[in-house]
């Protein structure tokens, strides 16, 4: 299980880092707000999972200049809690209204790279919308 999350998030990073690079050309303020949540998400959980305060809100703006930085930052950690954690243990935590749940960390890192992808949709939309340039952040592409 651990093979496969370390592959996962290997490529959540590289799709990532796709799009970073694109919205560092461009000024939209939508798609910043969009993959400054996919990386505030990321980190949201990789704090719950270590148990550390949150430093910033999970609707936090970043600046295209520190994206890439942050994921680089964000996916290490990840990547930390796949190497030291049991995947099968429960992670009991509040949700951002207070409300408690218990997850197995396997449940929650799968969470993280669906609403990446979910959200990189967005992006993409947007990107699309607005005549720019689409990189390709299709899963099989990156394992080609």
């Amino acid at each position: 299980m651990k093979i496969f999350y370390k592959d996962k998030f290997e490529y959540d990073l590289a799709a990532n880092l796709q799009l970073i690079k694109v919205i560092e050309t461009c000024s939209n303020e939508y798609i910043l707000k969009m993959m400054s949540h996919i990386l505030n998400a990321q980190y949201f959980w990789n704090n719950r999972i270590l148990k550390r305060e949150f430093e910033h809100e999970v609707w936090s703006l970043h600046e295209a200049t520190d994206l890439k930085k942050l994921a680089e930052e964000f996916n290490q950690t990840t990547n930390l809690i796949i190497e030291q954690y049991d995947l099968n243990d429960y992670l009991s935590y509040q949700n951002t209204k207070g409300v408690a749940y218990k997850n197995r960390i396997n449940d929650v890192l799968y969470h993280v790279l669906n609403h990446s992808n979910y959200h990189r949709g967005q992006v993409i939309t947007e990107l699309k919308a607005l005549g720019g340039d689409l990189p390709d952040t299709n899963f099989i592409s990156f394992k080609r």
